[in-house]
């Protein structure tokens, strides 16, 4: 699935735009479906991909997907609230819908009743259920299913670690019970694909989604796949608790072991999909919609179908035939090396002996003007000195 409009030329250009341009990814934030978890350019790629994924469930018409492109690139690049690009997209798929069903009349409420029942069957009755997993467990799922829980792991270890944060007090940093078998799945393709991009959440809530780590570019260091931004982070984390050596051993140890265990999944976001039938509670009614489809726009209709944003527990084997697989480009794969390189640069740290950091971009302009100032200045001297040698002074 969406493996043929990835390879597009116009896919392709649309996506580096979104990574690379900040006309396109500098919008602000929004708490709705939430968007405050995020730190960076990932929410409108995340949120492009899902504009892909609805239009191949909803519509999966080739016909109609140069136009929607177009009109996707306009929405990106002029609109500067993300909670309004949601709503946009959701308009645009509406009117490509009733295009498709040859519907000329879109205010008519015999109509409307028709288009709601073709996409919630679509959609919903039909459609699917997203978790975002790290690729490295491929092979094993693709071969075997899903057992719940049942994989290479290394929870013994976080265990530890999980009982050195409580002795100090910090209960919510690594909240999850790890005897519990059970895998989470989410209705919403954006969330999907940032808990793949953070995956496994435990150990981005460790390194990066905790009160002691407070700066964006910090925060966003896990998905960006910098390791040493990431360490970073844990030593803040260590330095704050005050862990003793031990501790620290085993932190730094947890750590490092979890990030080689991973390390083959980096610059990927890996999605698996299954059918919304497959868990029942994933099923939700629209018979509100229906009583009050008179007094509803089509793309206020469609907004109430597609912006769901809900989490489903999961704790029974899932039979690998009832699996999609979904691979997209993460941002690292997709931003310039260039621009990374600019980005890591602004953002380099020294640590100090109080556990905070001081930005040394500054120092190093301050030092670069002063050597600057310098050379003219010999080579002023050196000049001054030739031309009072050829005078005979």
């Amino acid at each position: 699935m969406l493996d043929k409009v990835l390879k597009r030329e116009d896919v392709g250009k649309l996506l580096k735009q979104l990574c690379n341009n900040n006309r396109y990814y500098e919008k602000t934030n929004s708490n709705s479906i939430n968007y405050k978890v995020f730190v960076g350019p990932e929410q409108v790629l995340f949120l492009f991909y899902d504009a892909l994924f609805k239009y191949e469930i909803i519509i999966n018409d080739i016909y109609y997907f140069d136009d929607y492109i177009v009109q996707l690139d306009k929405l990106f690049k002029k609109i500067g609230n993300i909670q309004d690009i949601g709503i946009g997209i959701n308009k645009i798929l509406s009117k490509i819908c009733a295009l498709k069903l040859k519907i000329k009349d879109t205010e008519d409420e015999k109509s409307k009743r028709e288009i709601l029942e073709y996409v919630y069957d679509k959609y919903v009755l039909n459609g699917y259920l997203i978790h975002g997993y790290s690729k490295y467990y491929y092979e094993k799922i693709a071969e075997n299913g899903i057992f719940p829980e049942e994989y290479i792991n290394l929870y013994e270890k976080f265990i530890e670690v999980q009982d050195i944060l409580k002795k100090y007090g910090e209960y919510d940093i690594l909240d999850k019970d790890f005897s519990k078998k059970e895998i989470c799945f989410t209705d919403n393709m954006v969330m999907g694909c940032y808990y793949a991009s953070n995956a496994p959440m435990y150990f981005y809530n460790l390194i990066c989604n905790n009160k002691y780590v407070t700066k964006q570019v910090c925060r966003s260091g896990y998905m960006r796949k910098d390791y040493d931004e990431c360490l970073k982070n844990l030593q803040k984390l260590s330095y704050k608790l005050e862990l003793n050596e031990d501790e620290k051993n085993i932190l730094y140890d947890t750590f490092n072991s979890q990030w080689k265990l991973l390390d083959k999944s980096i610059g990927e976001i890996g999605l698996i999909l299954v059918p919304r039938q497959l868990i029942a509670d994933s099923i939700f009614s629209i018979n509100d919609i229906r009583d009050n489809i008179s007094e509803l726009s089509l793309g206020e209709i469609f907004n109430k179908i597609l912006s769901s944003n809900s989490d489903f527990l999961y704790t029974d084997f899932i039979n690998k035939d009832d699996i999609v697989f979904v691979s997209l480009p993460g941002y690292k794969n997709l931003v310039d090396e260039g621009k990374e390189n600019d980005s890591s640069n602004s953002r380099e740290k020294v640590a100090v002996s109080d556990g905070s950091s001081t930005n040394i971009s500054d120092v190093s302009g301050k030092v670069s003007v002063l050597l600057l100032l310098g050379s003219i200045f010999i080579t002023l001297g050196v000049i001054i000195t030739m031309i009072m040698v050829n005078k005979g002074m």
